[in-house]
This record gives C-alpha cells, structure tokens and sequence, in this order.
C-alpha cells in the first residue's frame, strides 16, 4: 500500500503540466500589458511631440524673427547699461517762466474758486493785491449764485 506523502506527490505530478501551462499563459499576459502600457505611454508622448511640432512648425520664422528682434534690442540696451554715469554732468537750465496774463490769472481764480466751492473748502487767504478788493471780485459761494433759466428770458 501506498503512503499517504506517495498518493499526494502522484496527484502533483500529474498537476505539474497543467499548473506550468497556467502559469506560462499568466505570465505572457503580464509582460504583454506592461509592453502594451509602456508604448502607450511612449505613443502618448509621441502625440504630444508630434503636436506640438506641428503647432510650432508653420510658424518657425516668426519664432527666430522675435528672437533676432529680442538680441537687436538687447544688444542695442546693453552698452546703456555698462556705460559709465558721468561724474560732472551739465545741469539743464529751465527756460524761463513768463508771467501770467490777466486773462489766465482770472480763469485760474475761478477755477480754484470753483474747486474749493465743490469741495467744501474755505478759500485760502490770497496774498494782497496791487487793487482794492470790490464786492465783485470776492469770491461767492454757489448758493449766492443767480441763475436765470433761459425759458423765463424769452
């Protein structure tokens, strides 16, 4: 009579074929989908480059003609920069300043005055004038204004 370790060794032997013909087939699978996932991966970035070559090709010229405009203005810049400050520069002279004409020096106080009425502010104490100060020329809110609608005039 057979032991009981003889009748199990018997049953995996006869296994053993079948076994290694299963796991060949799992094994091909596997190397199969890693080959599949690593030219999908590869083809993807493919994709991309050829994509983006495409993009980029048509337009190449315009692409090396901004880069050459880029180093002309760089190389124009440059001695700018690297050039010394001159230590006794010649001080620009301002023209001269013309005095106001009455003209303008009336239009400037109205809108000052007008500046100072739409802001709430007191007109500032003006420096004393060669000519008296009337009733006229003194400054007027917009309150003590008159306004005459033009319908009523007609």
């Amino acid at each position: 009579m057979k032991t009981p370790r003889e009748l199990i060794l018997a049953r995996h032997r006869a296994a053993l074929p079948r076994l290694d013909a299963i796991r060949h087939r799992q094994v091909a699978a596997l190397r199969r989908d890693a080959a599949s996932r690593r030219t999908k991966a590869a083809s993807g970035l493919a994709r991309w480059r050829t994509a983006l070559r495409e993009r980029m090709s048509p337009v190449r010229p315009a692409w090396v003609g901004l880069g050459v405009a880029w180093l002309l203005v760089l190389a124009l810049r440059l001695p700018l920069y690297l050039a010394p400050a001159p230590v006794f520069a010649t001080p620009t002279v301002a023209p001269p300043v013309r005095a106001l004409s009455p003209v303008w020096r009336a239009e400037l106080a109205a809108r000052q005055r007008l500046r100072a009425d739409l802001l709430g502010l007191r007109p500032a104490a003006s420096a004393p004038s060669d000519r008296p100060a009337s009733e006229a020329d003194r400054p007027r809110d917009r309150s003590e204004l008159r306004v005459t609608p033009r319908a009523f005039l007609a």
